[in-house]
């Protein structure tokens, strides 16, 4: 059917008058930001919708595969659909074209252009408890405000930085113990739904353990709860009223609404010597003559101050600093007044041993995403002693933040591995080098790979450090090295041991890891094991002609508590290969 000349003006009214409305919401105050001379992807954002169920990783890697190139992607995989931003306009239209009306798991997608977000703190300010339904909102947040409103400064900053500070450590234990067994029974319905051929074994494990897919073994509770943290991020900003520069921790997130910044002095979990740090060097920010960055604004300078600490008495400060449009002349004579205000003013009571400095440039500021740290004074980095044994910590480097919690973590490793004479440690996402080099005395070879070229220069640096000689770091994406993988554990039984970021790994890995016939035992080590339950799945599901070799199953877990008076929590667990009669499906 033709369509007539009215529908077809009809049409083009419609659409002009949805963006003459979309114009007008985007100069609202809280679009503002999109206007700035400065980059955002929010601007080149769209909506994916009648999405199927998906995991974060899967879909990012649904959206490489076609050759797309995302910047931020926020998924609602309950609901069905998905935001995703990219750099430039060309990379929106060529995820549209590609994904709209892409088949993925019998669902065909709707691809579009999304507005951006508005900016959550003008937001926040802007809307008041007026219409009913905004009151509506406001009364479901009446308790929280009430009691923040009765708390002082500090109460309400420790509840934001230590939100368990309150409870016994017994509660906090218990709360900690239920969340872990949450996530497991979670995937034993992931199991239970999506692995058929495994449900005569799953209700056998279930009659086992509770319920569970495994045994849960009794949290392990940290030896100490107070100046454990090793590292801080303290937010330089304005306090509560708006009146003074302070250098501490903000007393909510930004997508919350909030900005102001409380004085960290009181928060237990920190040690002495890194509030002096803080304290100390907010005397320095109140005397510059460059204010502080708005997170709101993207204006000012000083930005965020970063102490590590070691037991060793090692303090490392790194400022972090908006270079605007200021001169490199500029630059420099801020990177003088830092050496000489830590070298001979008030800021050599804190006894820093190494100074480095973090300059961003605009497009950094924003995103906070800069590792170019510049070595000021002192000793080029700090030294920690974990196990007996020294490491050496570049400003970048990950080191657990709970040095004594970490030493039985690292015990419970070493014992889950049952390592012998003749084994290979293969440890992926190695970092510093850390777990391998703790476990190499007990084998015949330990083998790292870790994507951060300057943390395997650490972690190089480290076994030198230590005498260890049987052991080799590789700079690389655990993904991209899958058959090296076959070729590094040839020699021996292998142990593979998994310590991710945050969001898990990729399945390339985990298929690595299941194709290579010499690891008989993985132990995966989670600080988000939520996010983590699709690469334990990927351990755990039959044979396919996808997924080959024989599969893992879980054996037991144990949670780790590395952060007490906080909600986080380590999760361990060991995985063992199925014992089967045939390797047919491995590979060499």
């Amino acid at each position: 059917m033709v369509a007539s000349w009215h529908d077809l003006t009809l049409y083009k009214f419609k659409k002009a008058e949805e963006k003459n409305k979309t114009d007008l919401l985007l100069q609202k105050e809280e679009y503002s930001y999109i206007q700035r001379d400065e980059f955002t992807s929010e601007i080149f954002k769209i909506e994916i919708q009648h999405m199927p169920r998906f995991g974060f990783s899967e879909l990012r890697k649904k959206l490489l595969h076609l050759e797309l190139h995302p910047i931020k992607i926020k998924g609602f995989p309950h609901n069905g659909y998905a935001f995703v931003t990219f750099r430039n306009e060309e990379d929106r239209e060529s995820a549209i074209s590609k994904l709209h009306g892409f088949q993925w798991k019998g669902h065909r997608l709707i691809a579009k252009k999304s507005r951006p977000s508005a900016d959550p703190l003008v937001l926040k300010r802007k809307t008041a408890p007026d219409s009913d339904q905004n009151a509506k909102k406001q009364k479901l947040n009446d308790e929280a405000n009430d009691l923040n409103e009765n708390l002082t400064p500090d109460e309400r900053l420790k509840n934001a930085v230590m939100p368990l500070h309150n409870f016994p450590y017994s509660e906090q234990l218990n709360t900690k113990s239920s969340n872990m067994k949450s996530v497991l029974t979670k995937l034993t319905w992931e199991v239970h739904n999506n692995c058929y051929e495994l449900r005569d074994w799953l209700k056998e494990c279930k009659s086992k353990n509770s319920g569970c897919i495994c045994e849960i073994l009794p949290i392990m509770p940290s030896p100490v709860l107070t100046g454990y943290r090793n590292k801080s991020e303290f937010t330089i900003g304005m306090n509560l009223e708006g009146t003074e520069r302070v250098v501490g921790f903000r007393f909510g997130s930004y997508r919350e609404g909030s900005s102001a910044v409380g004085d960290p002095s009181n928060c237990s979990i920190l040690p002495d010597a890194m509030t002096k740090v803080a304290k100390v060097f907010q005397e320095f920010v109140h005397q510059s003559q460059y204010p502080v960055y708005d997170a709101q604004t993207h204006e000012g300078y000083w930005r965020q101050l970063t102490v590590r600490t070691t037991t060793l008495g090692d303090i490392m400060a790194i400022p972090e600093f908006c270079s605007q449009q200021l001169s490199l002349a500029d630059i420099e004579e801020v990177k003088n007044s830092l050496k000489t205000f830590f070298s001979e003013g008030p800021g050599k009571e804190c006894g820093v041993t190494c100074l480095y400095f973090n300059c961003l440039n605009n497009k950094h500021a924003s995103s906070g995403r800069s590792n170019e740290y510049e070595f000021l004074m002192g000793e080029e980095w700090i030294t920690e002693s974990l196990l007996d044994l020294k490491f050496q910590i570049s400003p970048d480097a990950f080191f657990q933040v709970n040095n004594m919690a970490t030493a039985l973590l690292y015990k419970q490793i070493a014992e889950w591995c049952c390592l012998e004479a003749d084994n290979v440690v293969l440890d992926i996402c190695c970092g510093t080098g850390t777990i391998g080099i703790t476990l190499a005395k007990h084998v015949k070879k330990v083998i790292g790979v870790e994507m951060s070229a300057r943390a395997v220069e650490d972690a190089k640096r480290n076994a030198v450090l230590n005498g260890v000689e049987n052991i080799e770091f590789h700079c690389a994406k655990a993904e991209d090295v899958t058959e090296q993988i076959k070729v590094w554990t040839r020699c021996g039984k292998a142990v593979a041991i998994v310590d991710p970021p945050r969001p898990g790994l990729r399945g390339k890995v985990m298929y690595a890891i299941r194709r290579c016939r010499q690891i008989s035992r993985v132990i995966y080590v989670s600080c988000n094991p939520t996010a983590a339950i699709q690469n334990f799945m990927d351990l755990i599901r039959p044979v396919s002609r996808r997924m080959k070799g024989e599969a893992f199953y879980p054996v037991k877990a144990i949670p780790v508590d590395l952060f007490p008076h906080t909600k986080h929590c380590e999760l361990v667990l060991l995985f063992e290969r199925r014992k089967t009669k045939s390797d047919a499906d491995d590979t060499d």
